[in-house]
Formats: C-alpha cells, structure tokens, sequence
C-alpha cells in the first residue's frame, strides 16, 4: 500500500469546507430551511492501491469523496491551470482547495468562485467539480490581475456514508442529500436522519431533531385557515429549537429558524462563530 499524506491546508479545509456541496445539497421537502451548510464533506486518502489510509470526520451520511492519486499544487499570480495527468479508473470528480493569499478574486469553470476579501486572506475554500469531456485532467483557475492563491486539487470519487444510530435506535447526522433516491417521499414525511446535524446560536455543534424543526417551520399546516394564519403571523416570528449531542437528549445550545422579515425590517442574524468552529 502507498500511504499518501495530506498537506495540513488541503486536509484542514476538507474537513472544513466543501460549504457549496453542501447547500447545493438537495432536501425534498416543501419548504427548506437550510442547517447543514456549515459541515464538510469527508475526504478519504487513499494510497495508488486504493485503500484509505486517512479520513477526515464530518457527521454521518456527510458525503465523501474519495481521493485518488497524488495531489497537485501550484501558486497561481494569473490565470493559471493545473494539470493533473490522466484521470484514474474510477475517478468521477476533481476535488480542489484554494488558499487567498492577496485581494481579488477567482473563478472556476463548473463550480463558480470566491472573493478573497469574503473568503478572508490565508482562508481556504474547497469543493468539487464533476469529470466532464470538456474538464478532464486540465484544470483552469481565472484570477482577477493582482490576485495571488495556492491552489491544491487531487481526483476523487463520492461515495456514500450511512447514518449513525444512537441508543435510542435514532439515526443521526446530515441532513444533505436522500438517503434513497429509489423512492418518492410524501410530503411530510422526513427523507433524512431523526437528528440533522446543525450549529447552534453558541456556536456548539450538535443535532436538531426533526419533528421539531418540521413543526416549527410549520410543516404541520394542514387546512386553509391554518395557513392564512401562519403567513400573517407565524412566518414572521423566529423560532428556537434544542441542539442535542447525538444521544438526542444532552442539550447544548438553540437552533434558530429566523422569521422571514416584514417589509422594512432586517432579517435576523447570528454573529459569526470563530474560525475553525
């Protein structure tokens, strides 16, 4: 087995990252309030034999992708590309990490891009893009003159993860994605785990149960009146819900739903957690 160790950066931000995958995540359900956007998909190392030999942890059923081959880096002052060789069998994506080092801003064809000044100077932004006949092993980074970063990327693949179960027999973790997409889901029926990975007001990480975010988004409208009602008060009221640890009883912090705002008036926010948190 050929073990293949991780650049701190590029792992550091794997673990961190991967923040468009997530909110380009798909929930089917009728209404979305969005919790997941702040976990990272999962990279798992491997060496040229295909074995892992590192995993980066994210909340189960957290998409993973799984690196193949070696990771390329390169500091770009222009627009630049990166070639990564013949993709590997079994490849499906490029998994790519770029690290501001000026003011500016970059671009990626398939993915979009990144302001360095909201990104922040020496942050990391990572995410994927899909093997395409036209993005194959050339990858091209558009930097805007003046712009210096680092760009990091490797092959990957997406592969899935499974929830996890607490003692409780509750399935716990994130809430991107469909666990089946065999099926069609009901319209108030939960395509996800018990407990959806979320962040708290505090800033802690832990789950929100189901059942209550549903009815606090007000999932369990039923007739017309019900609605009238919600649209001309309810929707308008932030709503705090328990954050649990996995055993889905610990409480550690709130979830808020913010209220949508009347006219006029500024949508609720939460100050920003510390970096890494």
């Amino acid at each position: 087995m050929n073990d293949l160790e991780l650049d701190p950066t590029f792992s550091q931000a794997f673990r961190t990252a991967l923040v468009d995958e997530v909110a380009l995540g798909k929930r089917p359900r009728r209404r979305r309030v969005w919790l997941g956007a702040v976990f990272a998909g999962i990279l798992l190392a491997t060496g040229a034999g295909g074995v892992a030999t590192a995993t980066l942890m994210s909340p189960p059923g957290m998409p993973a992708y799984e690196q193949f081959g070696e990771k390329v880096t390169a500091t770009l002052t222009e627009t630049g590309t990166l070639d990564l060789g013949a993709p590997p069998e079994g490849a499906t994506s490029i998994s790519f990490t770029v690290v501001c080092h000026t003011e500016g801003s970059w671009s990626l064809e398939g993915y979009g891009g990144a302001n360095c000044s909201e990104v922040g100077i020496g942050s990391a932004r990572s995410g994927t893009i899909p093997l395409t006949l036209s993005q194959q092993s050339i990858v091209l980074f558009e930097l805007q003159p003046g712009t210096e970063v680092t760009v990091t990327a490797a092959y990957s693949k997406k592969i899935k993860t499974e929830f996890g179960v607490n003692a409780a027999g509750e399935t716990y973790g994130s809430g991107v994605g469909d666990p089946d997409d065999t099926r069609t889901y009901a319209m108030n029926e939960n395509p996800g785990p018990d407990l959806i990975a979320a962040h708290a007001t505090n800033c802690k990480t832990g789950y929100i149960r189901w059942e209550e975010e549903n009815e606090a988004s007000g999932g369990n409208i039923s007739s017309f009146e019900e609605v009238t009602e919600w649209m001309e008060n309810e929707v308008h009221l932030d709503k705090y819900i328990p954050v649990y640890e996995s055993d889905g009883t610990t409480v550690i912090g709130e979830f808020l739903i913010a209220g949508q705002p009347r006219p006029g008036q500024p949508l609720t926010a939460l100050p920003p957690c510390p970096s890494g948190q």
